[in-house]
């Protein structure tokens, strides 16, 4: 009689357990596609405050999945996201450039005559990188670029390249292969399946009293002071994914963007 007993509450626990592993393995509810993001419409959904005037580029390409609002993004933290996807073949063509020629594609947002010398500019954004991200089939990922107009010099990039989310200063040079104050903002163990606040603090000069400061989840990790602009003319800033030198075998890679803020 007491063996029989003792029995029940192993019995009890162990279904417990099963109930609890059941639960667990349970679907987690998927992002809810809200609506698509067309060439020169505006994410207003993500966008806290600040960027007026950031829109689709129209000519990169304009595949429906490329750039989509999304309820319930994955990571948590957001209620909506702005979701943005590249396929093999998702190039495009502009008069003075052809980035299927160069083995390139993108789908970004930009904001032309963001920034000019004088300013004092605040700019913060969270990304999200999936397990599924790679750089595989190319030779790196741009997601973020404060570039100049017309195209030629890009004075700070965020990119992915080897694993890890890096930050480089080109204010010097429109060579493409040129880059200095290279550095490593957030490393490959902890780029993906996390959300990421990027931070920037930036003072716009062709003068060495410039600025060019980058926090990540609050800690000061890019800190450049000195000429931060390559040309007396205004700037432009890009969100989204610019995937370099791509071949046959890159995969799709998917990125998510949110909390906008400009200042």
């Amino acid at each position: 009689m007491v063996a029989k007993m003792s029995v029940l509450p192993r019995l009890i626990a162990a279904s417990t357990t099963i109930a609890i592993v059941s639960l667990l393995a349970l679907p987690v509810a998927s992002e809810t596609v809200v609506k698509s993001v067309k060439g020169k419409q505006s994410p207003r959904d993500v966008i806290v405050s600040g960027f007026r005037g950031l829109e689709r580029e129209k000519w990169t390409n304009e595949k429906t999945y490329g750039m989509q609002i999304v309820k319930d993004p994955p990571g948590g933290g957001y209620n909506k996201a702005v979701r943005m996807e590249l396929r093999y073949g998702d190039c495009g063509q502009v008069k003075d450039w052809d980035d299927c020629k160069q083995r390139n594609q993108r789908v970004e947002l930009t904001k032309e005559n963001a920034f000019k010398a004088g300013q004092t500019k605040k700019y913060a954004w969270s990304m999200y990188f999936p397990k599924s991200f790679s750089t595989a089939g190319s030779e790196q990922i741009v997601v973020t670029q404060f570039s100049m107009m017309g195209g030629k010099y890009h004075p700070f990039q965020f990119y992915v390249k080897n694993g890890g989310l890096m930050v480089r200063k080109r204010v010097e040079s429109a060579d493409w292969n040129y880059e200095s104050l290279v550095k490593t903002i957030v490393p490959n163990s902890h780029l993906r399946g996390r959300w990421h606040r990027i931070e920037v603090d930036a003072k716009w000069s062709l003068k060495p009293d410039g600025i060019f400061q980058v926090r990540v989840d609050g800690k000061l990790v890019y800190d450049w002071k000195g000429a931060t602009l390559s040309e007396p003319k205004p700037g432009k800033i890009k969100l989204g994914m610019y995937r370099i030198k791509l071949n046959s075998k890159a995969p799709p890679v998917v990125a998510y963007f949110a909390g906008l803020v400009e200042k």
